[in-house]
């Protein structure tokens, strides 16, 4: 009996041990380091910085974040980050992160004016050990803030967003971005081509871009644009220093099969009625047309001397042979392309701003087929900008 209750004590005395072991080696995330530890956004809009995160899981074969945090309570960045791992590795995730003017506003009106606040994460592994880390987000001026870009626009030689053109055409366009600070910009000049466009696009490289600037606005021409492929091209510049906060806008442009010169037929276009006022809630409306694979919504400025006051009552009168030839030899002032099942738009806040108060413009919807082919058009109508 006293040899088996001493057996028992070194059973009990080595299940202490295991456990005293087991307690070491219990599993544990860290965030080995935030880099860069501090970041610094303009005080007066959006922002945007880019932060890696170096984790370790001692016993995980997977890391995860859910969510970052701009604390203290100020908002959150939906964005989950995960990779597969080994027990002791380290892993790195990249994010670029978005700081919404809100959160700026919050933090500032925070405790009379916070000058400072952090961006967290925390990290869990499949063993449910967790971790965190932190940057600091400074607010300071736009100068200190460093390079940032505020607004971009883009469009083809003519100064237009939308193009319908003659297989192998020499074409180009152009993008100006709006700076504050000064530093080197860089980005990529992409483009989509057929088949992608008939479905998810995929973009294609055609020229990297690097270019120093003191601010200001800064003008990009793009390399000669393909237009050999008959169909949809989409285009754009899409900036990767400094990183914007905002997504890169896309021009389209088709290009028309060889040899193809069908008759187009007419479509009957609903809404607005001729001379109505455009108003923010308008909606261009037409009669759906078989086989229209994508429409193009066209308006033109009414040549001066043409448009007249703006009526209380009543239509705008069509334009004239006279107007028409003017037409012919015009450019759109704004345009938007529609997929082919819709039959209605409402004109977007950029095609919006390329209308004068005060002016008339005439337009029309165009049914694209296969291959760029214009199947119908609509015709003329007045609309007037209040």
């Amino acid at each position: 009996m006293k040899r088996f209750l001493l057996l028992f004590a070194a059973l009990l005395a080595g299940f202490g041990l295991a456990a005293s072991a087991f307690a070491q080696v219990a599993p544990t995330v860290s965030v080995l380091s935030v880099v860069p530890s501090r970041v610094y956004v303009a005080a007066d809009r959006a922002g945007t910085f880019t932060v890696t995160w170096q984790v370790r899981s001692s016993n995980g074969t997977w890391v995860r974040s859910t969510d970052g945090s701009f604390e203290p309570s100020l908002g959150t960045v939906p964005m989950t980050l995960y990779q597969g791992t080994t027990a002791g590795a380290t892993v790195m995730f990249t994010e670029n992160v978005r700081v919404p003017l809100a959160v700026i506003q919050k933090a500032l009106v925070a405790a009379g004016g916070r000058s400072s606040f952090t961006y967290r994460r925390n990290f869990s592994d499949n063993l449910e050990a967790s971790g965190f880390g932190e940057a600091t987000v400074v607010l300071t001026g736009a100068q200190a803030a460093g390079l940032t870009a505020t607004r971009q626009a883009i469009a083809f030689d003519d100064n237009t967003p939308v193009r319908i053109v003659a297989p192998r055409l020499l074409l180009g366009a152009w993008s100006e971005i709006t700076l504050s600070g000064s530093g080197l910009v860089e980005g990529v000049w992409e483009i989509a081509e057929p088949p992608s466009t008939s479905g998810q696009a995929v973009f294609r490289t055609l020229r990297v871009v690097r270019q120093f600037a003191q601010g200001g606005g800064l003008r990009l021409d793009s390399p000669a644009l393909p237009t050999a492929a008959p169909g949809l091209h989409l285009l754009r510049l899409r900036l990767t220093q400094p990183l914007p906060g905002f997504e890169a806008p896309e021009i389209r442009y088709f290009v028309a099969q060889p040899g193809a010169t069908p008759v187009a037929r007419e479509l009957r276009a609903l809404s607005p009625l001729p001379g109505a006022l455009l108003e923010e809630g308008t909606r261009f409306t037409w009669a759906p047309l078989e086989g229209v694979q994508s429409w193009l919504l066209v308006l033109y400025e009414r040549p001066a001397g043409l448009a007249g006051n703006l009526p209380e009552l009543g239509a705008a009168p069509l334009p004239d042979a006279a107007e028409l030839a003017q037409l012919a030899k015009a450019v759109p002032t704004a345009g938007i392309v529609v997929p082919g099942g819709q039959s209605g738009v409402a004109l977007s806040a950029m095609a919006r701003s390329r209308l004068k108060p005060g002016s008339a413009y005439l337009w029309r919807v165009l049914g694209v087929g296969k291959d760029a082919v214009v199947l119908g058009e609509s015709p003329w109508r007045v609309i007037r900008v209040p």
